[in-house]
């Protein structure tokens, strides 16, 4: 077993994580504050006039809204902030271990997005959005003092899944569920790919757990795995629904080994073959269905990424305006970008739909590599610690950061203050406190060596 294992071993959860009441006022207060900064009652009905309105004046309405502050929003962050505090007083401190270098990237995208309120277009709207993004930082280290990574995996289990049974309520309620319709969207009371993603991060999490549930917690686990899934597929996410697949894959694959995982390749191959083949033989229609299929009933511009190749050109045509420094953190998506890039696209456009373009656009060619140092440091340790101590808490933490990988390239989830936001920030202070629960510490193994292309790199573990 090798010293950075033995220090893993020696590490305890905080003891406050082990009450009960703790757990509960954690879960409480963390779902209190998502769903009140992002509830809204009437989205399946917005959702429907958007789609029934005038391109011109569905864009028009995206643009005002761009620009509207959240009043629920911000005692939201200042509650995640207060919880933060607590946990920081209260919370009993882990051993650290050498791992600042996992929480580096992310201090240093803090202080540039803090930097960046001195060149911004838009000095209020980035000073608000630092200071949100403080308080999810320091939320999410407080927590790490107050909760393990199993217990947090289990809240946004609950959470996501939770949200989304109150949305098929209000959808009910409105009736506007209508889930065997072609063109149906499943938003429930946020918008859909938002309320996909927090169904993603409750899958990766009830997922994680399995392996160690007893019997009555499995059927729970078990039940919201089969939720969330409904979820995504009935909100058409294509692109979340893609990224939360190959993420289960990944998990499936550490936790029983990829080499063994090589195993069923063949017959997958033989499986695709088989599809081909049986499309095939429907004929062209066979082949439309498929492709109906593929892109879950929706056609809009499929054979461009949904139109993100076009999107994505502007962009970084749009980017040489501020190609060294960036716009300001939060400053690029005013109200007349919006308006000119959604008339310029054809479809409603308020982010980037990629962390990086995200992150160039707003932050400078300064931000994106930043932000691929945050994304390879949370995928390699979040892997390494599972192979070590076989612990479902960082099994999810993996399965996090591929879905962040994935995800974060066609998407800009990762990089708003929403829950996955939330959630990944979470498991990087986890993975630089690595609070190990004591029976995973007692199974641990040596640690396997850094691969090669690290090292080369400058890294150690």
């Amino acid at each position: 077993m090798d010293s950075q294992t033995k220090n893993l071993a020696k590490i305890a959860v905080p003891p406050l994580s082990q009450c009960g009441w703790v757990l509960a006022a954690v879960g409480v207060v963390l779902s209190a504050c998502f769903a009140a900064s992002s509830f809204n009652y009437n989205a399946s009905l917005a959702a429907q006039l958007e789609k029934s309105s005038e391109v011109e004046d569905s864009i028009e309405n995206t643009a005002e809204q761009s620009t509207k502050a959240n009043p629920y929003s911000a005692v939201s962050y200042l509650t995640i902030g207060a919880v933060g505090f607590l946990g920081l007083v209260y919370g009993k401190t882990a051993q650290a271990t050498n791992r600042f270098r996992a929480f580096l990237p992310a201090l240093l995208l803090v202080l540039l997005a803090t930097a960046s309120i001195f060149w911004s277009e838009d000095i209020p709207t980035s000073v608000r959005r630092v200071a949100a993004l403080g308080l999810m930082f320091l939320g999410c280290y407080g927590v790490t003092r107050l909760v393990s990574l199993q217990q947090l995996a289990l809240i946004f289990a609950v959470l996501g899944i939770g949200m989304a049974v109150v949305g098929v309520v209000v959808e009910l309620q409105l009736g506007m569920l209508h889930p065997l319709s072609s063109s149906y969207r499943f938003c429930g009371v946020d918008h859909p790919n938002n309320t996909a993603m927090n169904a993603s991060v409750a899958m990766l999490g009830a997922f994680a757990l399995l392996e160690t549930a007893g019997r009555w917690r499995w059927s729970l686990l078990v039940s919201l795995l089969v939720v969330g899934a409904a979820v995504v597929i009935e909100s058409k996410s294509r692109s979340t629904a893609g990224a939360t697949l190959l993420a289960l894959v990944a998990m499936q694959g550490g936790r029983s080994g990829f080499q063994k995982s090589l195993r069923w390749a063949p017959a997958g191959v033989v499986a695709l073959g088989v599809l081909a083949l049986l499309v095939g033989l429907l004929g062209q229609g066979g082949v439309d269905s498929a492709a109906s299929t593929a892109a879950m009933g929706r056609q809009e511009h499929v054979s461009s990424l949904t139109g993100r190749i076009p999107l994505w050109t502007l962009l970084l045509k749009m980017s040489s305006e501020h190609t060294l420094l960036g716009s300001g953190y939060g400053a690029f998506w005013n109200a007349d970008r919006v308006e000119y890039v959604s008339f310029s696209q054809g479809w409603n456009v308020s982010h980037g739909h990629s962390i990086y373009i995200n992150s160039l656009l707003e932050l400078g060619v300064i931000g994106i590599p930043l932000m691929a140092w945050i994304v390879f440091n949370a995928l390699y340790y979040s892997y390494t610690d599972y192979k070590a101590t076989r612990d479902s808490g960082r099994l999810f933490a993996f399965g996090m950061a591929v879905l962040a990988v994935l995800h974060g390239l066609v998407e800009s989830h990762f990089s708003s203050r929403g829950i996955p936001f939330f959630v990944y920030i979470a498991i990087l202070a986890y993975l630089t406190v690595s609070p190990v629960a004591p029976g995973a510490a007692q199974r641990a193994v040596a640690r396997e060596r850094a691969p090669k292309f690290y090292a080369v790199a400058g890294g150690s573990v």
